[in-house]
């Protein structure tokens, strides 16, 4: 709240995280000289703001390219010192499979302007996931006991 404003009177706050009002009431001013309080409330309310959708669709863009990235690294200075290319193994992507999951379902919501739940993306894969596990078992089965 700003030194001299009325009573009741809003202040708005900006910040990278959220666009919130944050309303302050000279009355909570005056009984606490220093504001601490308004500040420890204003610092609660932006940590516990949520973070923008674009925002969560670029830190899981950047974890898998860098996931990607530093596999590719590795593997290319292994092999440039050895001369073997058994570095990277395919249990070393699995660091990247939170994000691969969560990719979708936040591309979906976005694409759709917030109409699609990401729970529902989520289910839609898993789903999918189940059944082409299930038809790659029959694959095997089929080619090797058929």
């Amino acid at each position: 709240m700003k030194p001299g404003a009325p009573a009741g009177s809003v202040t708005w706050a900006r910040s990278w995280r959220t666009e919130d009002a944050f309303v302050s009431c000279a009355a909570d001013a005056a009984a606490e000289p220093t504001g601490e309080r308004r500040r420890e409330t204003d610092e609660a309310a932006l940590r516990d703001a949520p973070i923008p959708l674009d925002v969560r669709i670029l830190v899981v863009g950047a974890t898998i390219l860098g996931i990607i990235a530093t596999l590719y690294a590795a593997g290319w200075l292994y092999y440039m010192s050895t001369g073997a290319n058994d570095l990277v193994q395919g249990r070393y992507a699995l660091l990247a499979v939170p994000a691969f999951l969560a990719g979708p379902a936040l591309v979906a919501e976005r694409l759709s302007r917030g109409r699609v739940r990401p729970f529902a993306v989520n289910v839609l894969a898993a789903f999918g996931m189940a059944a082409a596990n299930l038809l790659g078992i029959f694959v095997v089965l089929e080619a090797f006991y058929g």
